[in-house]
């Protein structure tokens, strides 16, 4: 199972849960999914400790927002 295909099982289960992605592919499909880049955080490889962790809480926020 790839992320965006398990990060759909997962929201099946947990509607609005936060998702975040990580990806070392700059060409990589994740972000030309309109409905992944809406609802979902995607951190680009390398990142910092600092970036890490402004995803995270992106991707938290969007998750108690209830953001699908």
């Amino acid at each position: 199972v790839h992320g965006p295909e398990l990060a759909a099982l997962i929201r099946a289960q947990r509607p609005g849960i936060g998702v975040m992605f990580m990806s070392g592919y700059a060409d990589d499909d994740l972000g030309r999914d309109p409905e992944l880049t809406a609802s979902s955080e995607i951190l680009p490889k390398p990142f910092n400790v600092e970036a890490l962790s402004r995803a995270v809480g992106r991707a938290a926020d969007a998750g108690r927002r209830g953001t699908p």
